[in-house]
């Protein structure tokens, strides 16, 4: 499941790409989790009993801030959804594209 999740992370790289961003994107995966149920309004479908949570895609050019990398965007969505983050620890998978072809 994790190449699963690289791939859609990659994805999400590629979408920064064409939007003139660093290509870098993110995927935050729940895996088998007490929040799982609470969270299946989650961006992805339901994969293994895991599921995307957040993803995030490079936003530093667009918003002018060396902060918004694409991990702090998806921490960001989750932090928006009303998660705590004492509550979940979670794992997060970051793609970055380099050129057409290659990952």
């Amino acid at each position: 499941d994790d190449e699963f999740y690289m791939k859609q992370a990659l994805t999400v790289a590629e979408a920064a790409l064409r939007v003139g961003e660093v290509p870098v994107g993110c995927v935050i995966v729940l895996h088998d989790h007490p929040a799982f149920p609470r969270l299946l309004n989650a961006d992805g479908d339901v994969r293994n009993n895991s599921v995307v949570i957040s993803h995030g895609a490079n936003q530093v050019n667009a918003t002018r801030d060396a902060t918004r990398h694409a991990e702090v965007v998806a921490i960001d969505r989750i932090l928006t959804k009303g998660a705590s983050t004492d509550e979940l620890r979670l794992p997060l998978s970051v793609g970055t594209k380099t050129s057409p072809g290659n990952s």
